[in-house]
């Protein structure tokens, strides 16, 4: 199977670890799913994810100077198939993204920031948004 690192990119608070929390959810509830590892950091955490043979790992945290390159390379010492997490749009993390998947496809994924004078709105058009990107990224890793 090929490998593929996918970096979910957006400024602060677009709600990108929302996202990804969102996703490993939906691959955990999956038939068959076993989640192999969970490390949780405050409001962040890092997992690896078995569904059909392929090992799924995802990290949410990617503020800068979090170390986010370990992270990545635990995940790549452990051959995960598939590696996702969240990046700001430039800078420290990108780079960290780039040189820990350097030996996977990378893809990135640009999370759109949304707000809305209504908070109810903001929350809605945020779902919306969250269940596209993730359709997007197991459409991308062939994730059933």
């Amino acid at each position: 199977m090929q490998k593929i690192a996918i970096a979910f990119q957006g400024r602060p608070d677009s709600g990108k670890t929302e996202t990804l929390k969102n996703l490993i959810a939906n691959l955990i509830s999956q038939k068959g799913a076993k989640l192999i590892c969970e490390i949780s950091r405050g409001s962040d955490k890092g997992v690896i994810i078995e569904l059909n043979k392929v090992l799924i790992g995802i990290e949410t945290q990617g503020d800068p100077n979090s170390n986010l390159e370990i992270r990545l390379d635990r995940l790549v010492g452990k051959k995960c198939n598939i590696i996702i997490c969240a990046t700001r749009t430039y800078g420290g993390t990108v780079n960290e993204f780039s040189s820990a998947c350097s030996n996977y496809e990378r893809i990135e994924i640009h999370q759109q920031y949304i707000s809305s004078s209504l908070s109810s709105n903001t929350d809605g058009l945020r779902d919306i948004v969250s269940k596209r990107n993730i359709e997007g990224i197991r459409q991308v890793c062939q994730i059933p």
